[in-house]
Formats: structure tokens, sequence, C-alpha cells
């Protein structure tokens, strides 16, 4: 695999906010988010508007501050998120959905075709509204292969910009993270986060 082209997604604003004690005020997001900009990232990801209110407002307010960087955020694979989203003026939006047996079976108790028929639904509602959007499992790397590969498949199909694979509990190796998207590369056109 090359790495000829890259973009860097910066999630300080949505993964810094997750830790214990962890807490940025609105003028500190952005500090952040204009430091981040003058460094030259593509992308910064901020929390998802439906965390809060006060997360919406940051998201709009950011949003609003005419950054080169490209504004995202992280949803559910949820129409009410994706519509919260979209009013918040932000230029693409993350969605999420967990695809584990264990995420199934005891989170949201959904199966592989509900969750595509879910995904597609807010893709194309995203897609309409002329944003960028990528798809991610959540706990990929405790996920069936076919079901990941069947699921990426068809949010490609439908012209998701990127897909991403997320090691939500730390068990994937480096090898296993290369092997993964040398496999999903094969299944997929648009952009691997």
């Amino acid at each position: 695999m090359s790495l000829d082209n890259f973009s860097i997604i910066e999630s300080t604003l949505r993964e810094g906010e997750q830790f214990a004690n962890a807490f940025f005020t609105s003028d500190q997001k952005v500090e952040i988010a204009r430091l981040l900009d003058a460094f030259g990232v593509e992308y910064l990801e901020l929390t998802s508007p439906a965390a809060s209110p006060q997360s919406r407002a940051d998201c709009e307010r950011i949003a609003s501050l005419g950054l080169k960087t490209k504004i995202l955020t992280h949803v559910r694979c949820h129409m009410d998120d994706a519509r919260l989203a979209v009013d918040t003026g932000v230029d693409g939006i993350d969605v999420v959905f967990g695809t584990s047996s264990f995420l199934r079976q005891f989170s949201h108790g959904k199966d592989i075709p509900y969750i595509i028929e879910s995904a597609v639904e807010v893709i194309e509602f995203i897609k309409s509204q002329g944003l960028e959007v990528r798809f991610s499992s959540e706990d990929s790397f405790r996920s069936d292969l076919v079901d990941l590969l069947t699921i990426y498949r068809e949010v490609d199909k439908i012209g998701v910009n990127r897909v991403g694979i997320a090691d939500t509990v730390g068990v994937a190796t480096p090898i296993q993270v290369y092997e993964l998207v040398k496999t999903l590369r094969g299944v997929v056109h648009c952009d691997i986060e």
C-alpha cells in the first residue's frame, strides 16, 4: 500500500474530551481549532452535537469561524443525530455504528441488515445536504470480517467519502491494522481512515 495521498484528521476536540477529567471551555476549543487550522490540518473532528447543548453550541461556533480546516462532527448512525449535525453548519459528518457481536448483542441489539439499512438512509441524507460523510464501524477489530466487508461494500456503493475502522477497546496489533486496511482496500474505492 502506498501513502502518496493522505490527510490529517485531528480529533483532540472529540477524543480529547473522552479522557477522565478532561474539559475544554468553549473559548479553549476555539483557540485549539484556530491553532490546528494555522498548523495546516485538513480536518478537525468535534464532539457530537447530540452529546449536550454545549457540544452543539461549540460545533456551531467553530463551524462559523471561517477556518481553512474542514470541520467534522461525530454522530451515531441515526437520522435525529444526522439532522442535528447538519444544522450546526459543519463541513462533514462522521457516522458510527457498533458492528461487533458484543455491541450488537449488548448495546443496540441490531443485526447487520438493519445496520446497512440505517447507514444507507443516514449517508444518503447527509450527502443530499452537500456534506462529506464517513462511515465507521465501532469495535471493528472484534467484528466479524465478513460482516465488516459487507457493510463497507454497501456504503461504498452509495458514495461515502471515507470509511473508518476503530480499535475501540485497544485489541489490535499494528499487523492486524495493516491487514484489515489492506483487505478493506480490496473492497472499497473510497478513502480509508
